[in-house]
């Protein structure tokens, strides 16, 4: 699966990353404009903004999925 078949065409509207959560397998893809991939597969992490949104921070273990 490619970038653009997840995200669809949203790189192109200046989108600078996305990110899927899959709450279900506790798994997170992490896609970047410049093409790289990251893939977590524990909510036992915190996520951040990186340099787009700069002082975010979202920690998995704390969502409460329903």
């Amino acid at each position: 699966m490619t970038v653009r078949d997840t995200c669809g065409s949203g790189f192109g509207l200046g989108r600078k990353f996305f990110i899927k959560i899959d709450r279900i397998e506790e798994r997170v893809y992490i896609y970047r404009a410049d093409g790289s991939r990251e893939e977590l597969d524990s909510f036992k992490t915190t996520l951040s903004g990186e340099d787009v949104l700069k002082g975010f921070k979202l920690r998995l273990a704390d969502l409460d999925w329903v």
